[in-house]
């Protein structure tokens, strides 16, 4: 015999989205997957900046690919230091 779920077994097995890498994003039943507005980058080495709004085509990474979705091995193209050398700037 069939039984009817519930509510919260259908919210709780719903098939995980993905993001433009396809890396798998999770959020709770209910909360919101807004993200608020993209951030900016800086390398504190040589200033080169990467906007999460504009990507990075000459590394593959389309327009509004999040920072924490860039592979840990991400390096600066203009000084070659690696991605733990990156803050994320204030806009105006």
């Amino acid at each position: 015999v069939e039984r009817a779920t519930t509510r919260v077994e259908r919210a709780t097995t719903r098939v995980a989205p993905t993001n433009l890498l396809g890396f798998t994003t999770l959020a709770l039943a209910g909360a919101s997957t807004v993200r608020g507005p993209m951030r900016k980058w800086q390398c504190i080495v040589c200033g080169w900046i990467y906007d999460e709004a504009e990507g990075f085509d000459e590394d593959g990474i389309p327009p509004g690919t999040p920072w924490e979705d860039i592979p840990e091995d991400f390096i600066c193209p203009e000084c070659g230091v690696g991605k733990e050398d990156f803050e994320m700037i204030e806009i105006g």
